[in-house]
């Protein structure tokens, strides 16, 4: 099956955020996104968003809870060339089809050495008071049926296949390959791209969006502090080893970025409490 990464966002601005990113230009080689649950046009982000956080209001909103789910949904480089839009399409349908009654925006993004599957998911089930969240049996149970899936429907597709050890995935890649995709010259790399991005950076978010632009997505511990960067490879780099404090990226934050997050709650708040969201729907 493919490698799957889950990263939860604790934050209703990054909804919108994740939506920007999975939709930048030229990384999906026009191939049209998939909506599932979404009635707005693809190309409405704004409209999107809100009916992501229009969703969010059927359930309570309560401190540190989750927002939303950037999925990575990532093929073996070594079959990239056999990752035709239909194969992809089929893939990233089934997932969805595991997980339950959601709302999802993916796109798929070939601009780098494995194709894959980026995608915004609400962390609230579509019209429910029920969050999405699965717990590490059900999250391996979806693996499991993913990968039988991939395995029965694309057997060509024989790089894209994991190893189950310890509850997580490895690639059956030559070993020459993982080196050049794990080693030391990308945590070399990274760390200059850390060290001169946050020097440039006037606002967390342009620190978060300029890392995104390399290849590098940003994940959080429970309460919601940022820990480290997962590359599109799948691999995790925490920011103290890379010579950046979570303290130093917070301290980024400006009075705007603080101000859109306090109307964002504010507006989910007004939402839940005083409004009907079913009403917005219509």
């Amino acid at each position: 099956m493919p490698v799957l990464k889950m990263l939860s966002r604790r934050k209703p601005s990054a909804i919108a955020h994740t939506l920007r990113y999975v939709t930048r230009e030229g990384a999906n080689g026009e191939v049209p996104p998939i909506l599932y649950n979404l009635r707005s046009s693809p190309d409405d982000l704004e409209a999107v968003a809100q009916e992501f956080l229009i969703n969010e209001a059927y359930r309570k909103v309560t401190s540190n809870r989750l927002y939303s789910y950037h999925t990575i949904l990532s093929l073996s480089n070594l079959d990239k060339e056999k990752a035709t839009p239909n194969v992809m399409q089929a893939i990233v349908t089934k997932y969805l089809e595991l997980r339950g009654n959601i709302l999802a925006y993916a796109v798929p993004h070939f601009d780098t050495d494995s194709a894959h599957w980026h995608i915004c998911e609400s962390s609230t089930f579509y019209r429910e008071n029920r969050a999405t969240g699965m717990r590490k049996k059900e999250l391996h149970q979806l693996k499991m049926e993913l990968e039988a899936f991939v395995k029965e429907q694309f057997p060509e597709m024989e790089h894209s296949q994991v190893d189950h050890g310890k509850g997580k995935a490895y690639l059956r890649e030559p070993e020459y390959q993982l080196q050049k995709r794990t080693g030391t010259s990308e945590r070399k790399h990274l760390k200059t791209l850390i060290r001169n991005t946050y020097r440039s950076a006037t606002s967390k978010q342009q620190f978060l969006d300029t890392l995104l632009d390399h290849g590098y997505i940003h994940y959080e511990r429970t309460d919601g502090v940022l820990t480290g960067v997962v590359s599109e490879s799948g691999r995790k780099y925490r920011f103290k080893t890379l010579g950046i404090s979570p303290e130093q990226i917070i301290a980024l934050e400006n009075a705007q970025e603080r101000f859109q997050e306090k109307s964002l709650l504010e507006q989910l708040k007004n939402l839940r409490q005083n409004t009907n969201p079913k009403n917005l729907e219509r």
